[in-house]
């Protein structure tokens, strides 16, 4: 680059400089004065999707933030080369590019950015972390990270008024990424900005701690600039976050953008709009590339209601039920194993035998103790050749760990794991953990499956777990890190697993299993041997799945090669030993999102499942995760279809499963169903459940509740978290909350842990079993309830962490168990507060006299004040000291029904934990903050084996002080006393008035709790009006018939989920309401299945299912106060349904 053309006077442009890659609708909002426009590309961006010539010609400016992931071995995939053709194509033609680096938690995103930068003369030196020793925290900050000042600015185009720039300098990987990403670059480039003479940086293994001196000792380069060809590229190695993203403004506070520190502004926001400008000058002057018009509506923000958008029009069910079309299907088996390992022929000779059995495919699976690096890529090599448009060969292996554990994995770019994962003599996987001190402390197998699987992998494989019982694993929900589970495995043709139960529960947790058999055979003669295959359903000519792109001849080694979580529709998947699962389908909309709770036409859920079968079919079931949910009976039917209308009462999990006259079985995939008012959702990589809800404000603001990167109602598997931070249900929203900046969320707030630690009569701490089987129990938009049922412990004395980390063998329980049950409840939008209560109950295995538990403690991380309310009445409250200038001491209260303890004002809001039972004790150490426990007496506290106690908790969260939260009191002790007061905590006595009509209201604290055992419901009126949402809940229903809330001011009913026989409502009481909750229709025989549907204005569909043996005669009578039906003519007399059928009726 001549100095000439790098100063030269800027072009006046005559066209408005248009950006592919928008920063938020803040900075957009504010370029966008600057006469800079803005377009966006799709989810998943650069993911899976090439960035073509036709889309990039049309700007003039493309931001870019990495280049997407390569091939999991590391190679780069076909959009990859695309992208980068195009890239070289734009920058040639007069084009700008914004780049900021990217590297984190996959390893695969550093080669599509190598090569595309290397060749132009600059290297990322992504194994290396920028340290200043003279950084800057930010005095309040949502997002805490230190910060140092460039030391040098140099003049340039993109430096022109920008005087100081601050930029990140983490000591760790916040996020598991880096933050800023240093260079080397040769003489092509011009450096415009350097770190100072304290900066410097230092070396690592990638994605692991830097501790090494690396190539700069001072003065680091932060920003470059380079022409190339006609065009201009800008390297800035502050990562996107913190220059040209919503976060930057508000999770980050504009430290880097604006505001700066010590006193001393960042020209951040300066150096980004010079360097738009300077890159968009060459293709302005020139007329080309460029023409987009941009986006105008990424320049408002998103949560507000858009008033020139329409409004979403309710799912349009006036004709047939349109199902989509099944596809063809491809028929293979996966395990096959070659002379690479234990097998006796060789890929080629599998693959003719195959052939031979009308396979469309083969998995083959090596023993991973025979199989050599070298072997392995000529397994991939052979595979490769193998591969024709008719037949494809995919490269895999079984791996144990080196506690017993058995796996599986298998894809076209699968990589053989690093020796850094592997035992000394290279056979099995060992603990390792390079975050740990001794990175091999034994005990900490998930994250070595964790690291191959998604760091090294990037998921763009088929990873899995099979032999659960040989693996002496307490139940089948027990590992991580998988897409894929072994519903049977057979060894040779013989079965040697039959794990359908397994499966199911997995599908139940939410872990969205794609069902395979593996079929492990040395002889290729053994593929005769069995029946059970598994089989694809894919689009004949490729196309888009949820999980990625599928090509349409490598559409069924793209389908393994994507990480699949949410089921597509046809489902893609099943297993099968005979029947053949021809299409399992749903029509309408798969959740329930719309910002009106009373749309019927969204609640209504159709699905249809169609099974053949040469031999006959004997039965057809779906299952909902591990329950039985319909059971159809046959007489040899050489085709079935089933088809369910149903509502989204609640999240459902539905599996199909086919048996023929012959008992042999087919296996199907899932679909399920969410309400997002209030949902959780597993994350992609199988570890921690989300929870989720979106809710919108009566101005229309759309609030999102993100659980704060923690599972409100259902534990995370294995190793329940026990912590739960009230206030961070809102951490996420932007409005509300912190925003999203980084993985893992902002800090600062209180947290509630779940302690349960026995203390024996010699005062001696008897710890809680580490290991819990995990369940989800009952999600719906009015309430999550899930489950951890601690019952084992880790042997061997391993450090137990996190669930990303621990793995390794158990042993049940000696002393005590532990089960804690959570429920989540909506905010009210307009005053959000969360609430989430715990039930902690507790079972003695034996004789233990003791002194009781302590139950929970809590932390009040950087919250500023404290209230104590004892049940007595008295009220202790104060301010921690941040150094103890006053004598330590420690208040101790009786911490019984009229109690709380409140740690408020801290960046992210505030919290209160309220007892609902009695027999507890608080203790809250003072002057500084070291926090409280909340303890269980011993007169309140099993002695005896097989007594159990339990004790209830409410955890209130208040969120942090915003323009959007204002209508609250003052973000201190009257939020939690009028809570306390409306809700009946002080003593028994709420805020509101309840008539009931029908039912027995017989609890007021929080839970309006009814009895509605006499005509199946509550219903009544209630008056009042509550600073918080009211959840109510009417018991001695019955799980298997529907239940709904009926709202006789509105006209306009909606769907319940029932559980334990409890119909559960959450309602916003803002004056009165007229209700109905519970039962339209009822029967005789509580075994039988009431489904009731509304399928119209004024149209119910009503279907009545027998799963039973034995045909069944029953009376179906309307609820006479559900007013929708009351009216209606019910047929008199019983009526007969036949032993596994349903008989619909339309009201």
């Amino acid at each position: 680059m001549t100095t000439a053309s790098l100063f030269a006077e800027p072009a006046t442009p005559e066209r408005k400089p248009v950006v592919l890659g928008a920063p938020g609708h803040q900075m957009a909002a504010r370029l966008a004065q600057q006469g800079f426009a803005f377009d966006a590309l799709p989810h998943p961006g650069l993911d899976g999707v090439p960035l073509t010539w036709e889309k990039a010609r049309q700007y003039n400016v493309i931001m870019l933030s990495g280049l997407g992931a390569a091939n999991a071995d590391m190679t780069l995939a076909g959009h990859n080369r695309e992208t980068l053709a195009t890239l070289r194509r734009f920058l040639e033609a007069g084009g700008g590019i914004l780049f900021f680096p990217e590297f984190g938690q996959i390893v695969a995103h550093k080669p599509p950015q190598d090569e595309f930068l290397k060749p132009l003369g600059l290297t990322p030196l992504f194994d290396e972390q920028v340290f200043d020793s003279d950084s800057a925290m930010p005095d309040s900050a949502l997002y805490p990270m230190p910060y140092a000042l460039a030391g040098q600015v140099f003049p340039s185009p993109v430096t022109a008024g920008v005087k100081n720039l601050w930029y990140p300098v983490p000591t760790g990987r916040p996020g598991a990424q880096l933050h800023t990403i240093p260079f080397v670059a040769d003489g092509s480039w011009t450096v415009a900005v350097k770190g100072a003479k304290s900066s410097h940086t230092k070396r690592g293994p990638l994605q692991e701690a830097c501790t090494e001196p690396g190539s700069y000792a001072s003065e680091v380069p932060l920003v470059a600039v380079r022409e190339v060809g006609k065009g201009r590229i800008v390297y800035i190695a502050s990562v996107i976050q913190y220059l040209y993203s919503s976060a930057a403004v508000h999770s980050l506070g504009s430290v880097a953008l604006d505001k700066g520190l010590r006193g001393v502004p960042s020209d951040g926001y300066r150096l980004v709009e010079n360097a738009l400008t300077w890159l968009a000058e060459p293709s302005l002057a020139q007329g080309e590339p460029g023409g987009a018009a941009g986006n105008p509506a990424l320049l408002r923000n998103p949560s507000l209601p858009d008033p020139a958008a329409p409004p979403t029009p309710p799912f349009d069910w006036s004709g047939p039920a349109s199902f989509r079309a099944s596809h063809p299907a491809s028929v293979g088996s996966i395990g096959a194993r070659t002379t690479f390992s234990s097998g006796k022929a060789d890929p080629g000779q599998w693959v003719e035998a195959a052939k031979a059995q009308g396979l469309d495919y083969l998995v083959f699976l090596e023993e991973f103790a025979s199989l050599t690096a070298e072997e392995f890529e000529a397994l991939r090599e052979e595979c490769r050749r193998l591969t024709t448009s008719e037949f494809t060969a995919i490269p895999g292996f079984t791996i144990d760990d080196e506690v017993g554990h058995h796996y599986f994995y298998f894809g076209v770019g699968l990589p053989y794991p690093d020796k850094k994962f592997l035992s000394a003599d290279g056979t099995v996987f060992v603990s390792r953990n390079s975050a740990l001190a001794d990175p091999y402390a034994k005990g900490q197998l998930a994250m070595t499956t964790l690291d191959y699987a998604y760091s090294l992998a990037g998921f763009k494989l088929t990873a899995g777990t099979y032999l659960h019982a040989q693996s002496g694993v307490p139940f089948s929900n027990f590992f991580c890190d998988w897409n894929a589970f072994a519903v049977v495995t057979l060894r040779n043709g013989t079965v040697v697993e039959d794990n359908l139960r397994g499966y199911l529960e997995c599908a139940d947790f939410g872990n969205g299993p794609l069902p395979v058999v593996l079929n492990l055979l040395d002889d290729p003669a053994g593929l005769a041997a069995t029946r059970w295959r598994t089989v694809l359903r894919l689009p004949e000519n490729g196309g888009d799945l949820i999980a990625g792109k599928l090509g349409k001849e490598t559409r069924i080694a793209d389908y393994f090669s994507l990480w699949h979580l949410y089921p597509d529709n046809p489902n893609a998947i099943y297993v099968s030993e005979g029947p053949a699962i021809e299409s399992w389908v749903y029509a309408g909309g798969r959740d329930y999102a719309y910002r009106d709770l009373f749309i019927w036409p969204n609640y209504r859920w159709k699905i249809r499942g169609r099974v053949t079968s040469d031999a006959g079919l004997r039965e057809v079931c779906v299952y909902d995760g591990d329950q039985l949910f319909r059971r159809f009976l046959l007489d040899g039917e050489k085709e079935y279809t089933c088809e369910l209308d149903i509502t989204h009462d609640k999240q459902h999990n539905l599996l199909l499963v086919a048996t023929d006259t012959a008992g042999r079985r087919a296996v199907g995939g899932e679909h399920w169903d969410r309400n997002h008012r209030n949902q959780e959702c597993m994350c992609g990589d199988r570890n921690n459940q989300l929870s989720y809800g979106s809710v919108y404000r009566k101005d229309g603001l759309n609030l999102t509740s993100l659980g704060g990167y923690q599972a409100l109602a259902t534990p995370n598997k294995r190793l329940d978290i026990r912590r739960l931070n009230p206030a961070a249900v809102f951490k996420n929203d932007p409005t509300i909350g912190a925003g999203k900046a980084f993985d893992g969320g902002a800090g600062g707030d209180a947290a509630v842990y779940a302690q349960a630690i026995l203390l024996d009569a010699q005062g001696k701490e008897i710890l809680p079993p580490s290991v819990s089987d995990s369940r989800r129990l009952l999600h719906t938009g009015d309430v999550n309830i899930g489950e951890g049922r601690w019952q084992w412990y880790f042997t061997d004395n391993i450090r137990v962490g996190t669930v990303w980390d621990t793995l390794w063998k158990t042993r049940p329980a000696e002393d005590y168990v532990v089960t804690r049950r959570a429920s989540a409840f909506p905010p009210d939008p307009d005053s959000p507060l969360s609430v989430v209560l715990w039930r902690l109950r507790f079972r003695l295995l034996r004789d233990l006299p003791n002194n009781g538990f302590l139950l929970v403690s809590a932390s009040p991380s950087q919250s500023a004040d404290w209230v104590l309310r004892s049940s007595d009445g008295s009220v202790n409250a104060g301010r921690w000291e941040q150094s103890a200038g006053s004598n330590p001491r420690a208040l101790v209260r009786p911490f019984g029904r009229g109690a709380y303890l409140a740690m408020l004002n801290s960046p992210l809001g505030g919290m209160a934990v309220v007892p609902l039972t009695d027999g507890m004790m608080a203790r809250l150490a003072l002057p500084t903050r070291e926090g409280a426990r909340i303890s269980l007496a011993a007169a309140a506290s099993p002695q005896k084996k097989d007594e159990d106690t339990e004790a209830t908790l409410l955890m209130l969260g208040i969120p942090r002080t915003t323009e959007y939260t204002r209508q609250f009191p003052a973000m201190s002790n009257e939020v939690v006393e009028r809570f306390m007061r409306d809700f009946g905590l002080l003593d028994g006595t709420p805020a509101y008035a309840v008539e009931a009509r029908s039912g027995q209201v017989t609890d007021r604290r929080y839970i309006l709790a009814v009895d509605g055992a006499g005509e199946q419901c509550f219903s009544g009126t209630l008056e009042g009006k509550l600073i918080s949402s009211l959840p109510i809940a009417v018991s001695n229903l019955h799980d298997r018939w529907s239940a709904c809330l009926y709202d006789r001011g509105l006209k306009k009913a909606r769907p319940l989920g029932v559980f334990e026989n409890t119909a559960w409502a959450t309602i916003i009481l803002a004056d009165s309401a007229d209700l109905f909750v519970g039962h339209p229709l009822t029967c005789d025989h509580p075994e039988l299945f009431v489904q009731v549907t509304q399928t119209g204005d004024a149209q119910w569909t009503v279907e009545v299912h027998n799963p039973t043996d034995a045909a069944v005669k029953t009376t179906l009578r309307v609820n006479p106060r559900f007013d929708p039906l009351a009216a209606k003519e019910v047929p008199a007399g019983t009526l007969d349904v036949p032993a596994g059928a349903s008989v619909v009726r339309v009201f």
